[in-house]
């Protein structure tokens, strides 16, 4: 990186942290790390982002002031969501919804990384010890912060047919094709679309999982 100016460093490398750490959470082996609906990656991560992104700037600049500091911290974070829109990681909606939490996050980590360079000497360790937070806080986050509830939602409709034809219209759906599916609004700004559905039975209690593009919900 000898021909980068430190603030195109600080963008880069702010940006291929949020980039790995989202690739990440996509295997299910290292999902004891947190998800993305978690306080370290809707915060945290972003955070760091933007500690990265003014620690190289401040290599370059050493005048700029706080205002500064929590604005050009948004650099990498655009990029990343722009990523995660093109290659599909993310859909629209959610990055829609999540930016405002990234730009506050990224713009409070900029100005640490502005406060620990006028308090401390030796800033670079402490851009070592910010970068790894993640592999601490997040674990114990999902171990001990529990942010989930279970809720049972139960109705009933009536149909005037024998059951056999019901269970073979309402049981297992191998593939749902795109084209069978009507023309949305959800759709066109990313809510994930159902592609399967599976009956584990044909009696009464039997659960109906639907599998829906990068999850799934079962249902009785």
């Amino acid at each position: 990186m000898a021909h980068f100016k430190p603030k195109h460093i600080g963008i880069i490398l702010g940006t291929f942290y949020g980039i790995l750490f989202r690739v990440v959470l996509e295997f299910d082996a290292l999902q004891k790390f947190g998800g993305l609906v978690s306080l370290s990656f809707l915060f945290l991560v972003p955070f760091i982002i933007g500690f990265i992104r003014v620690h190289f700037e401040l290599n370059q600049n050493k005048n700029i002031r706080y205002q500064q500091m929590a604005t050009i911290a948004w650099q990498p974070i655009f990029i990343c969501l722009l990523v995660s829109v093109i290659t599909l990681l993310e859909g629209s909606i959610c990055v829609l919804i999540a930016t405002p939490a990234f730009m506050f996050s990224a713009s409070l980590g900029g100005m640490a990384a502005g406060f620990v360079r006028q308090k401390f000497h030796h800033h670079n360790n402490t851009l070592s010890c910010v970068v790894v937070l993640p592999l601490f806080i997040a674990p114990l986050e999902n171990n001990y912060l529990s942010m989930t509830s279970t809720y049972e939602v139960s109705n009933s409709i009536i149909i005037d047919a024998f059951p056999s034809k019901i269970w073979a219209k309402l049981g297992n759906v191998n593939h749902i094709f795109p084209d069978e599916l009507p023309f949305s609004f959800t759709a066109l700004i990313g809510v994930p679309s159902p592609i399967s559905a599976d009956m584990s039975g044909q009696t009464v209690g039997s659960v109906r999982t639907s599998t829906w593009e990068k999850t799934s919900f079962s249902k009785k």
